[in-house]
């Protein structure tokens, strides 16, 4: 993350917290053909975002008001993708991958994360 400029509009509420009360909320992904990840909300209903820096992978939500919908898209190097809070969503590597993802809270989303079955505690707790 400390080679990279977050867009602002990803700026997490959680980076205002001490570093030894921050959650981890950072990964650095490097994935096989084939690899990727199952059907999931992001930790806590919070919103996320991926980078690619080398490598393709699709991507299959739904939305939160629209359960029997289906959204598919295909992030190749290069392209930033923004998954909303409460939409459940799975990734799938076409090519061998290396990627950066962060998920946040802030204005955009509080509600959302609020709403969830552990959203009052996770800024509680902070």
């Amino acid at each position: 993350r400390d080679l990279m400029r977050v867009p602002p509009v990803f700026a997490s509420w959680m980076d205002r917290l001490p570093a030894d009360l921050r959650p981890d909320w950072s990964w650095f992904y490097i994935g096989p053909v084939g690899s990727g990840t199952p059907y999931h909300y992001d930790t806590h209903r919070s919103s996320a975002w991926n980078a690619v820096f080398e490598g393709a992978k699709s991507w299959e939500a739904i939305p939160p008001d629209a359960p029997d919908a289906r959204v598919a898209w295909e992030q190749a190097a290069g392209d930033l993708v923004c998954v909303p809070s409460g939409w459940v969503h799975r990734v799938v590597n076409h090519a061998p991958t290396v990627a950066f993802s962060e998920n946040f809270i802030n204005a955009s989303n509080v509600d959302v994360v609020l709403a969830g079955p552990d959203g009052a505690r996770v800024l509680e707790r902070r």
